[in-house]
């Protein structure tokens, strides 16, 4: 027995990839935001392209920028609210070697809070630090 005679045989209703849309959690770059990624994705022709078999679902990072935006950022966008998932400094500790990833725990909880909130999803696409 197949899984939709299955799901039909016991009252229950399944919806396979094939008959709705694709969700994607699409993660934007360092310092930009939501906004700026489904600009980049409409300008590349994705979001036309797909328009059929997938829905982007676009979220800003948790925290505030940290610093200056690249300068082609705010060239195209303005000045506005830009977001960074998280930020790599050199680790200050004398013991570790290497790299401190500030803010990259509250990002991770933060992505696990958007999939039980608003998925489920079906696949994930980060541009750069997404």
């Amino acid at each position: 027995m197949t899984n939709a005679s299955s799901s039909r045989a016991s009252g229950t209703s399944t919806t396979s990839a094939a008959q709705r849309k694709l969700r994607i959690l699409c993660l934007h770059s360092f310092r930009t935001n939501a906004k700026v990624f489904e600009t980049q994705m409409s300008m590349a022709g994705w979001t036309s392209e797909y328009a059929e078999t997938c829905e982007f679902v676009v979220v800003d990072a948790p925290h505030a920028q940290s610093g200056e935006a690249p300068a082609d950022v705010v060239g195209f966008f303005g000045d506005g609210k830009y977001c960074e998932w998280w930020n790599a400094k050199k680790s200050p500790r004398e013991d570790a070697d290497g790299m401190e990833y500030v803010g990259l725990e509250r990002s991770l909880e933060a992505i696990e809070t958007m999939c039980d909130e608003r998925g489920p999803f079906d696949g994930l696409l980060g541009f750069s630090q997404g």
